[in-house]
């Protein structure tokens, strides 16, 4: 792990690094069996923690809990062992709040670091796909898990990188950063603000249609889906050498789909009268063409 970590710091000029211990899993040996998955981790990310600050002070050293969970209380006192180590702790899947909603806020403030999350739903960036093949905004569920984390002290968050070409994922990506920046503010006064920028909007009706349309198409997906999601949604599969199919739409039920499908179909007739307020048409044509790819899709799974 030294020649590993001597690498990667001496030879590339980054800021530091995001340590994910659990990622694969770990070691079931009879010495290691004898530890809890937390204390496990805990050695782990000391051991590597301490060698990186003795050898670059000023580097910052997170943990990211990809196969950690936060949940049971019996693992907080490992948590702070690492919390004196690091700069922030990601709870990936915000797992200290499955058991007790509450609990979070107990871990926020035992650490002795930052404390974050993945930031709500993460459309993964699909591989192989074209840029215009899905349109999956993830605005309000961001906008109010950032909020919510932040009331309760949490200061940090590992956001994924969105496709700026998919005009979901770029206004998605816009909120989270104006939110992340301003968590005092109300996302929604973020979201007004993106979209004015965005699509160069003076009129405070079209924006507020334009708005709308977003909403209802994060709304149409998310709400057959399980509440409070704070994870990747993965567009195809993530491991492939080629195109795959639509994996997020197959976690729908047909009926779901067929639902889905019909709220698409009516968000294109909306956007198409949207149209002829916009001096720049890319971009509500990019939304059209989003919406007819998605449902494409949805037409080849029924």
């Amino acid at each position: 792990m030294q020649k590993v970590v001597d690498f990667v710091f001496e030879r590339f000029q980054i800021d530091g690094v995001s340590m994910q211990s659990a990622d694969q899993g770990r070691c079931r040996c009879d010495q290691c069996r004898a530890l809890t998955a937390a204390e496990y981790h805990a050695l782990l990310n000391v051991r590597v923690a301490d060698y990186i600050r003795s050898r670059w002070p000023k580097k910052t050293v997170a943990v990211n809990s990809w196969g950690m969970k936060f949940e049971e209380p019996a693992s907080l006192p490992s948590l702070v062992q690492i919390s004196r180590k690091v700069d922030y702790l990601i709870d990936v899947h915000d797992t200290s709040r499955k058991l007790d909603p509450g609990y979070r806020r107990k871990v926020i403030h035992s650490l002795d670091c930052s404390f974050g999350t993945l930031g709500g739903p993460q459309v993964e960036p699909p591989q192989h796909w074209e840029r215009d093949r899905w349109f999956l905004p993830t605005l309000k569920r961001v906008g109010a898990h950032l909020m919510a984390l932040s009331a309760e002290g949490g200061s940090a968050c590992e956001f994924f990188f969105h496709i700026l070409a998919n005009p979901g994922d770029e206004l998605s990506f816009w909120l989270a950063g104006k939110t992340l920046s301003d968590p005092l503010a109300p996302w929604q006064r973020h979201l007004e603000q993106s979209v004015e920028l965005l699509y160069s909007i003076s009129k405070g009706s079209t924006r507020d249609a334009l708005i709308g349309l977003f909403l209802d198409a994060e709304e149409a997906y998310f709400k057959h889906r399980p509440e409070g999601i704070c994870g990747t949604i993965s567009m195809e599969p993530l491991v492939s050498d080629h195109a795959g199919p639509p994996t997020y739409l197959k976690t729908l039920a047909v009926e779901e789909r067929s639902e889905y499908a019909k709220e698409l179909q009516r968000l294109k007739e909306e956007a198409r009268k949207l149209s002829p307020e916009f001096r720049d048409k890319t971009r509500i044509d990019r939304i059209l063409r989003c919406l007819d790819r998605t449902l494409a899709d949805l037409g080849s799974l029924v």
